[in-house]
């Protein structure tokens, strides 16, 4: 796939990424009943995405780039975790922090998309599934904290971050292959802390192991099958 083509698709993903952000309210309203089902399914695509894709991806680039690579995912979950603990007790504070963060990852996985998608175009549209969910889902824990300061604001903030990044490509061109890694892994680092916290955190007591096994099981063949397609 050529840069053009590449940037094509990465203007189809990140329109949809924005689109989750935007309908967000009209998501909450219509799966209110079932999100209970539907995020222990999202929970197992996530840690698909993330141990079947994600770190042997970057398992690849250490070989070409170094271990550090390994250190940049441990830095950004450090760096999360860090500013998290430190705003602890400071809802207004770590609200917006979390909203920063999401702006931040959704930006550096689209950014880094055209790269992705001219040497692995399969890949990375498998990966774009899984990000939407964690993305739906991430957006209705938000609204929770929150509802009027993520419906009237935060929604609106997310929802520029594939659009930004998107219009950066289109005007610098995709970042090379060591600058994608590298923004990868520290992408890898944050979606660690968010799978842990937040997919598999609290309210792990009330998910349901069989459909969080459905997600896995659905992603993890998604993600098989482009591999035996190349």
């Amino acid at each position: 796939m050529d840069f053009t083509q590449a940037l094509e698709w990465t203007g189809l993903i990140a329109v949809l990424l924005s689109g989750v952000h935007l309908a967000s309210p009209w998501v909450r309203e219509h799966i209110r009943g079932r999100f209970a089902f539907i995020a222990p399914i999202g929970a197992g695509a996530l840690a698909a995405y993330i141990f079947l894709h994600l770190l042997p991806s970057l398992e690849e680039t250490e070989t070409e780039f170094g271990a550090g690579i390994t250190a940049v995912v441990l830095g950004g979950f450090v760096a999360y975790y860090g500013v998290e603990s430190y705003l602890d007790g400071r809802p207004g504070h770590l609200f917006g922090v979390k909203i920063g963060v999401g702006w931040l990852y959704s930006f550096l996985i689209v950014y880094s998309l055209p790269t992705s998608l001219e040497s692995n175009p399969a890949s990375a549209a498998v990966a774009a599934l899984a990000l939407a969910l964690h993305v739906l889902q991430s957006n209705t824990h938000l609204a929770a904290e929150s509802p009027s300061a993520f419906d009237n604001v935060g929604r609106y903030v997310l929802m520029s971050a594939p659009l930004v990044a998107l219009a950066l490509d289109a005007v610098l061109g995709a970042p090379s292959a060591e600058v994608a890694a590298f923004l990868s892994a520290f992408v890898s680092g944050i979606l660690l802390l968010g799978l842990f916290r937040d997919e598999l955190g609290d309210e792990a007591g009330q998910r349901r192991f069989g459909l969080f096994l459905v997600g896995l099981v659905v992603y993890g063949s998604l993600v098989g099958l482009e591999e035996l397609l190349g």
